[in-house]
Order: structure tokens, then C-alpha cells, then sequence
């Protein structure tokens, strides 16, 4: 069975009582992120023995840390609400009554792996490019309230994403990356302007605050 499966039968009871944008946005999610191939990225730096990772799986790790992006979590956070909502643990894959959840040591061990720059650029481009095919799903939405919350909200993370990503590139090629023969400043530049075009990250961010936010209260 897959994890869609189990995450979408498991939440049924809560879903039956009230279903909340924040379990629909993680079901979505579920189905847009290509988890084998994020995992099998990552796996080659993630030392055995080293963290939380080798024991509670790359993949429920990394579900964790995109849980602190999307909702804006600490550590300690993190664990809280792991311990207190079924729709996260659900996405990560936690059965509480047969493991224990991770901890936030164990979280903060493994979100310093990924502070390495080019792992933090691979994760700003999986949540940009998986915004925009929300974003996209989104489209059919009856409702255009909801249609344009999803329009916003991609919008934001792909202006913060590419901002992010050029400047990492540039940083790390030092000053080549901004000689006229080099590609990286090119890249940069359009991906500045593709911010800027139609209002840019702040712009959207703003807007999608009036209208509540994408998410919301569990």
C-alpha cells in the first residue's frame, strides 16, 4: 500500500469531522513531492551512524524538515506538533502507538546535515517546483478564492526559491559567476525578473496573508 493510501485512509475519521486546508494541502503534497527520487539525492550524504536518519529513515526525516519550512516550526516545535496533530504524523509516516516520534535533537541533527548550501538549494527547488504544480492542480478549483490563494502562495515560493538558489550559485562560484561568459549571473537575472513580473515575492506574500493564509489552524 502506498503512503498516499495509508495517509488518505488513516485520515478519514478526522476528515469525516472537519477537514482542514492543512490536511488537504499535506495530502496534496504527498501526491506532488517524487519522494523516491528526493531520498535517493540525498541518501549518498547522509552518514551512517552519524544521524537520526540512519534509524528513522531519510525519508520521514526529510518529511519533517519540509513540515518546519511549510509551517514555520523550530525544532521543539516540530516535535509538539508531531505529538499533537494525526495529519503530521500521518505525512511522516509515524505510527505513535508502535514508535516513538523523533525528537528534537533528533530533528536538529538531521537539519544540520542540510545546511550544507547545495543540499538547502536542492530543497528550495523541490518546494518551489512542488508549489507550482499545487499551483497548477489548483487551477480547476471552483472556488477562485482558493484558486488564487494557491496562485499566490506558488508565486512567493518561487520568487524566494530562485532568489535563494542564484545567490547560492553565485556565491559559490565566486566571481566568475558574475563575468558576462558565465551562466550562473545569466540565470540569476531572469529568474530576478521572473520575481518581479506580475508582483513579486513580497507582493504576494502580503496578499495571501489578507485572504488567511493557505493553510491555516488545524
Amino acid at each position: 500500500m502506498t503512503m498516499t493510501h495509508t495517509l488518505s485512509r488513516a485520515l478519514g475519521a478526522e476528515q469525516r469531522r472537519r477537514t482542514t486546508r492543512r490536511t488537504q494541502f499535506l495530502i496534496q503534497m504527498q501526491q506532488i513531492i517524487p519522494w523516491t527520487n528526493l531520498c535517493a539525492l540525498f541518501e549518498p550524504h547522509c552518514s551512517q551512524g552519524q544521524t537520526s536518519a540512519s534509524t528513522t529513515g531519510i525519508e520521514r526525516m526529510l518529511r519533517i524538515y519540509l513540515l518546519q519550512q511549510w509551517f514555520g516550526l523550530s525544532d521543539a516545535a516540530a516535535e509538539e506538533s508531531l505529538i499533537d496533530s494525526v495529519s503530521m504524523r500521518e505525512f511522516v509516516g509515524i505510527d505513535s502507538y508502535r514508535e516513538s516520534i523523533p525528537d528534537q535533537n533528533a530533528i536538529w541533527r538531521f537539519r544540520l546535515q542540510l545546511q550544507h548550501r547545495a543540499g538547502e538549494m536542492l530543497i528550495a527547488l523541490e518546494q518551489a517546483r512542488s508549489m507550482a504544480m499545487l499551483a497548477t492542480m489548483m487551477s480547476e478549483e471552483p472556488n477562485a478564492a482558493e484558486r488564487r490563494k494557491a496562485i499566490a502562495a506558488a508565486k512567493v515560493q518561487i520568487g524566494r526559491s530562485a532568489k535563494f538558489i542564484g545567490e547560492s550559485a553565485i556565491q559559490m562560484h565566486g566571481g566568475i559567476g558574475m563575468t558576462m561568459e558565465y551562466k550562473v549571473g545569466h540565470y540569476f537575472k531572469r529568474v530576478t525578473m521572473i520575481d518581479k513580473m506580475f508582483g513579486d515575492a513580497d507582493h504576494h506574500l502580503a496578499a495571501l496573508a489578507r485572504m488567511g493564509g493557505i493553510v491555516g489552524s488545524a
